[in-house]
């Protein structure tokens, strides 16, 4: 469960197929919204889809509460569409998610209030915060207790693997044993994948890292340290690969002091 595609890919098939089963064989009118919400709230990392959990039901009630208001106060199906129009506008251009969830969810009832007139609204309303409010502590128990994989995990394992390549990489330089230069090739290769996966990671942490739930300043600038030592690493391989020998004498130098700085830094997050 360490591939973090395989894990969420796992754990949400388990979910939906759950729950699309038990909508499906008790008939739960609007059941496909506890799967729209599952859907939503899904992040790739544990911390990160909590907080879009709980983000998702303040929103959620917070549209809730404005519907009610529209359809106590406005009797003109017109206006409540025009509204509804303008709500669509700001959950496209909005990027605060727990205010997007108003939007989401006043759009959605008012749209099926305005669709089934005989349904009541306030019903409709409690129906899709009870959804909400289901699907969203279901999310929360898959992310927390069902093989989780939080942002720190990967950048463990990630820490892991450069230490492990590292150290291949020094074993296929060494002048003793005799350098096997396919070796550095192939290792430098596998570098090459794990510095674009550390880059998806660091690009991760300055989206969904305002609130420094996921990593500390310290923490980050280390990780853009070590992914800009592995970096320049790439290149020097590829020197010391293509290069003549005094270039290949000059890059080893260079290759050595990164992967003992890269170390060094390793220490301070794993």
């Amino acid at each position: 469960m360490n591939s973090l595609s395989f894990n969420l890919a796992i754990k949400e098939t388990i979910l939906l197929a759950i729950v699309y089963f038990f909508i499906n064989y008790f008939k739960i009118p609007n059941g496909m919204w506890l799967l729209g919400t599952i859907l939503a709230t899904y992040a790739p990392f544990s911390e990160h889809s909590i907080e879009k959990t709980k983000r998702k039901i303040i929103g959620t009630i917070g549209g809730f509460l404005l519907s009610s208001l529209v359809f106590l106060c406005v009797n003109s199906n017109i206006v409540i569409i025009i509204l509804v129009l303008i709500s669509l506008y700001f959950i496209i251009y909005i990027s605060a998610y727990d205010i997007r969830a108003i939007f989401i969810t006043f759009s959605a009832i008012s749209a099926a209030g305005i669709s089934q007139i005989v349904i009541n609204i306030y019903v409709l309303g409690f129906d899709r915060v009870g959804f909400i409010l289901i699907s969203s502590i279901l999310v929360y128990i898959a992310m927390k207790w069902i093989y989780p994989f939080s942002f720190k995990n990967a950048i463990k394992d990630l820490i892991i693997n450069y230490k492990l390549l590292n150290n291949d990489i020094l074993d296929a330089l060494d002048i003793e044993k005799g350098i096997d230069y396919d070796e550095v090739f192939k290792l430098n290769l596998i570098n090459k994948y794990l510095w674009r996966k550390g880059n998806y990671l660091d690009n991760y942490l300055l989206a969904f890292t305002k609130n420094k739930q996921i990593s500390s300043d310290i923490e980050e600038k280390l990780i853009k340290e070590i992914l800009y030592i592995e970096g320049s690493l790439i290149d020097d391989l590829i020197h010391f690969y293509i290069g003549d020998k005094e270039i290949r004498e000059k890059v080893l130098s260079n290759i050595n002091e990164k992967i003992i700085r890269i170390d060094k830094l390793s220490l301070e997050i794993i």
